[in-house]
């Protein structure tokens, strides 16, 4: 038993929480950061503003075998599509909230509004993984940028979260970028989660 325990836990070392991203420029963190300030100060833990992100796919835990698949599956999108300037403009929308079963709210997010392009990068990305054991995402793709996670749903928080939502504006500036990454997620209880990137695949232009 102990020999079984040893090995789970070894494996588990061998394992890496990935998926794939695109980074927000800093010329539009700020916008980002002022709607983080009219958040409620308890029972949500806000995202760290250097670690602002678009989520285009979740991998979950991968291991060193599989890492290499997905890095090298990773370059042949990145490969396979052409894009123009026009296309790589993303802008910000509206504050957002996502839902879990029990329909209480999880996730104050703000929206992007992105092009046709992107789109259809986003699904070749989910495609290109399907192969893989990765499945393609059953939901409707709703490109958002994470500015907190509720981690205490109780009336009091979830009447704050509402009410919060109607007062918050987020100016739908534009911006350009260029890349996407593939992302390791550290995570540690009680604290907002670190990224560290280990590839970074340029948009073909």
């Amino acid at each position: 038993m102990l020999e079984k325990n040893a090995t789970l836990r070894y494996a588990t070392c061998l394992m890496n929480r990935l998926f794939f991203a695109i980074r927000i420029p800093d010329e539009a963190l700020p916008v980002l950061e002022l709607a983080q300030d009219h958040l409620p100060k308890q029972g949500a833990r806000l995202s760290l503003a250097h670690e602002f992100h678009l989520t285009l796919k979740f991998l979950g835990e991968v291991d060193a075998l599989k890492e290499t698949q997905v890095r090298i599956a990773g370059l042949n999108v990145a490969k396979a599509l052409t894009f123009t300037p026009q296309d790589l403009e993303l802008s910000f929308t509206k504050p957002e909230l996502f839902y879990n079963k029990s329909n209480d709210p999880t996730v104050i997010s703000v929206g992007v509004r992105m092009s046709e392009a992107l789109y259809q990068f986003h699904y070749e990305l989910e495609a290109a993984f399907d192969p893989f054991g990765f499945k393609i995402e059953k939901h409707r793709f709703k490109p958002h940028i994470t500015l907190a996670r509720i981690h205490e749903i109780d009336e009091p928080v979830r009447s704050a979260v509402l009410k919060m939502l109607g007062h918050i504006h987020v100016n739908p500036i534009s911006f350009p970028v260029e890349e996407f990454e593939l992302i390791r997620s550290h995570l540690t209880y009680g604290q907002a989660s670190e990224y560290e990137t280990i590839e970074t695949y340029p948009f073909k232009l």
